[in-house]
């Protein structure tokens, strides 16, 4: 029996050995995991760290942005604002222009209108002073003609020699 027990011994022992190099491989194994599982917690860590980072960045960046495009609203609105005050100042410019020009068009008309009415009434002004004048004109010829007549009627009638002093002086002749 004692050999009996010495093999079950031995297989034990063996057993043992087999399963104390087997713990052994597990805690080496174990070992190695947790190392790793250290690195790859660390790396998490890391990894964190920089998606926090990242994250408080984006949300600067984004708050900067919503800023920006604030701004860009602001003065988008401000031109926007500006442009319709320049139209609506340059569309009254336009209509008092259009209505300056109106006025003036008519004031043209009404001033031609005048120079031509102005111009009528001095043709027919200069027509009738140019009838007057040829009526003094043709009156003048008559009474110039019956002074003629008269200065020659007298001569003839009355010594030519006394009649010819008194007619010719200036009154007479004017």
């Amino acid at each position: 029996m004692k050999e009996s027990i010495h093999k079950a011994n031995s297989q034990l022992e063996e057993k043992i050995h087999s399963l104390q190099m087997a713990i052994d491989s597990l805690q080496q194994e174990n070992v190695a995991l947790i190392q790793s599982l250290g690195r790859q917690e660390e790396a998490v860590d890391v990894s964190n760290r920089q998606l926090d980072q990242r994250s408080s960045e984006c949300k600067a960046l984004t708050r900067q942005l919503h800023c920006a495009l604030s701004d860009v609203s602001q003065q988008v609105s401000k031109v926007k604002n500006q442009a319709a005050s320049r139209e609506e100042a340059l569309q009254t410019r336009i209509m008092e222009l259009e209505a300056e020009i109106c006025r003036r068009d008519t004031e043209l008309n009404l001033v031609r209108r005048s120079k031509m009415t102005g111009e009528k009434q001095f043709e027919v002004r200069l027509k009738d002073l140019q009838l007057s004048l040829d009526q003094s004109e043709s009156r003048k010829r008559s009474i110039q003609n019956y002074v003629d007549f008269l200065k020659n009627s007298y001569t003839t009638m009355f010594d030519e020699g006394l009649q010819a002093t008194c007619f010719t002086s200036p009154y007479f002749l004017k």
